[in-house]
Parts: structure tokens; sequence; C-alpha cells
């Protein structure tokens, strides 16, 4: 069976953000929310590549961002503040503004995961 690779969920984040086609803010909300959960799912493959297993479906996100923070503290310290501070406001926060700034700086957290990730060889 072919596993589907969860960067495509990254280039669809970096296509989506520049995509005039759709209003700005729009743009920018789904692109952080993409770029969460691109990473999201390749840290999941980390975990359970390294023989873990998903102790708790319902909170899933937390046990494996916790686990990661545990063994790489600095990536996962930068996946924890993504999540936080730019998914789950771009997602939840509808009174809050999303701006350009706002998103890149998202990218940028985000890039330094997905090059931390591919050093690890996903």
């Amino acid at each position: 069976m072919v596993m589907y690779d969860p960067r495509g969920l990254y280039r669809l984040a970096e296509e989506i953000k520049d995509d005039e086609r759709y209003e700005r803010e729009s743009r920018y909300r789904t692109a952080i929310n993409r770029l969460y959960y691109s990473l999201f799912l390749m840290v999941l493959q980390m975990y359970l590549n390294e023989g873990n297993s998903v102790k708790d479906p319902n909170r899933i996100h937390k046990e494996v961002r916790e686990w990661f923070q545990g063994e790489y503290s600095r990536a996962g310290n930068k996946l924890e503040m993504l999540h936080k501070e730019f998914r789950v406001l771009a997602d939840y926060y509808l009174d809050e503004r999303v701006d350009e700034k706002m998103t890149n700086d998202a990218f940028r957290l985000a890039e330094y995961i997905y090059r931390f990730l591919e050093e690890k060889g996903l």
C-alpha cells in the first residue's frame, strides 16, 4: 500500500499563500493550517517509525507533539509554537487578523521544522 506523502500539503500551503484567485486572509489562514498538518503528519510518521503507537486517538496531536518536544526539543518547541500561536489562531479566532507578516512568520517556523525532518530522513 502506498502511503500519502504529507509534503503535498506543504506544497499546497506554499501555492495557496500567493494564489490571488482567493481572498487574501482566507489564503493565509488556509496556508497556516496546511503547514501545520503537513508537519504534524510527518512527525506522526517519525513517531510511528520509532516503534510508538497512538495511545489515545482523541489526543493524538498533543501526544505526538509532546513526544516530539521530549525527543527533539528545539524542533519540537517550534512545532508547538506553530500549533499554538499560528494554527489555532488561524483556525478558530475569527476576530483576530491573519496577515502576510504572520503567515511569513509561520512559514519561517515551518521551514526550520521541515528541514529538520528531512535531515532525519523523512
